[in-house]
């Protein structure tokens, strides 16, 4: 079922919207302009791996864990404003396909996503040892 017609333009909150689902249809023509929380949005998804990059994220201020362990979302987002983004915490953890770099994004402490990802990664390794 598409549900890419869906008219969610004044909706806030995303959260957990799609976690856990085996959906894997085209969103790219949704007008998510109003959306603030996308946290969780594709966690946990095993097959999702489609486009969001024209996607307008300016007013979101909450990307954590969106595409936290995903299994196939591996699409650009280079285009995304995340100015406004305050958490990115986990946005990527385990999300085994995805390769792209988003080296223009800057998250609320000034560090990129991948340096945040490297720093964790690191810390769990010390904890281990």
């Amino acid at each position: 079922m598409s549900l890419e017609k869906w008219k969610v333009s004044s909706v806030k909150s995303m959260d957990w919207m799609f976690s856990g689902s085996g959906y894997n249809q085209p969103l790219q023509a949704w007008d998510v302009s109003a959306c603030t929380n996308m946290s969780c949005m594709f966690y946990n998804t095993e097959e999702f791996n489609q486009s969001l990059e024209n996607w307008t994220v300016g007013q979101v201020n909450d990307m954590e864990s969106m595409f936290a362990n995903t299994d196939a979302f591996n699409m650009s987002l280079e285009k995304w404003d995340v100015s406004s983004c305050e958490c990115m915490t986990d946005m990527f953890l385990e999300a085994s396909a995805f390769s792209h770099e988003v080296e223009s994004w800057a998250n609320w402490n000034g560090k990129n996503w991948k340096e945040e990802k490297e720093e964790k990664e690191e810390k769990e390794d010390g904890e281990e040892d």
